[in-house]
């Protein structure tokens, strides 16, 4: 999968849609799609996947990248602790 740093999206000034996936309620890592179909992981400039401990934090890390959607995606590990088998992950809207 392609990775994509926070300086690069900034400096680029496309308009691009993420998804925050939470884990562990609270660690919250962040995927990107550009205009051309291209996706990718959201890194921090050391090149590591950017990880932060809120909504908030994540989203003051990307202020100064153009987002145009973001969606919060959140697997619901209870339907496998029961037995169910996996769920599907829920996207809700994020207001940015």
């Amino acid at each position: 999968m392609n990775r994509f740093s926070v300086d690069h999206l900034s400096q680029q000034n496309l308009p691009v849609a993420v998804q925050v996936f939470s884990s562990e309620g609270d660690i919250y890592t962040a995927r990107v799609t550009l205009p051309d179909g291209a996706e990718g992981i959201i890194c921090n400039g050391q090149g590591e996947n950017l990880m932060t401990r809120s909504l908030e934090a994540m989203r003051t890390s990307l202020a100064d990248v153009t987002v145009t959607e973001a969606k919060l995606v959140h697997h619901m590990a209870y339907d496998e602790m029961i037995g169910m088998g996996e769920s599907q992950a829920s996207a809700l809207p994020l207001h940015w």
